[in-house]
């Protein structure tokens, strides 16, 4: 009996050792730190949840639907590359929690990326609501120009000027935005190829 007892001690002081406490990762407080902390493993899906609230569900028409509607093209288009922009932060947050489950970072390593990551997360929910705001511009400025066209002949250049004007306009901020998002993501996370010609 004695025997059971001493070999469940040496496993549980082997498996203390290796970093395994009631199912809690071991980790250095710092670089050289004689220190250590145990924590909780950091569940991927539920550590990404964040930049998950960020990426647009992306169902484009197709065939003659996309032919007819040429603002969803844009808003499909806008949406598609603002996805792929914001996607390789998923690596990055998946990378991190394998390494904090592994014990193969220390604790403040793992706070100042986390930290990191979710600054640039917050950063990219407010470039996102002025993308929603660039293509709710659009959408407006092509319903505009649909009435301009559709409506009487009189006055209808200057309605047709300003609502291409408004769709111009949400262009320019839809790219400027995307640029903004790009950047910030840059700081984190390797860029996706661009699209090819």
């Amino acid at each position: 009996m004695s025997r059971r007892f001493t070999a469940a001690g040496a496993l549980a002081a082997v498996l203390a050792v290796l970093g395994c406490h009631d199912g809690q990762v071991r980790l250095p407080v710092g670089p050289h730190a004689d220190r250590y902390e145990w924590r909780d493993p950091v569940s991927a899906q539920q550590f990404r949840a964040p930049l998950e609230e960020l990426l647009y569900a992306v169902n484009g028409p197709g065939g003659y639907a996309k032919a007819i509607q040429p603002v969803e093209g844009f808003v499909v288009s806008v949406r598609s590359r603002w996805n792929r922009l914001v996607e390789p932060l998923r690596a990055c947050f998946d990378e991190l929690s394998r390494q904090h489950n592994e014990a193969r970072v220390t604790a403040a390593q793992f706070d100042e990326r986390a930290a990191s990551l979710l600054a640039v997360v917050h950063e990219l929910s407010q470039q996102r609501s002025r993308l929603d705001a660039a293509v709710a511009q659009y959408e407006s400025g092509r319903q505009a120009l649909s009435a301009a066209i559709a409506g009487p002949v009189q006055g209808r250049g200057p309605a047709e000027r300003r609502a291409n004007q408004s769709m111009a306009q949400a262009r320019a901020r839809a790219e400027q935005t995307l640029s903004g998002a790009a950047e910030l993501v840059s700081h984190v996370a390797p860029l996706p190829a661009a699209d090819g010609p």
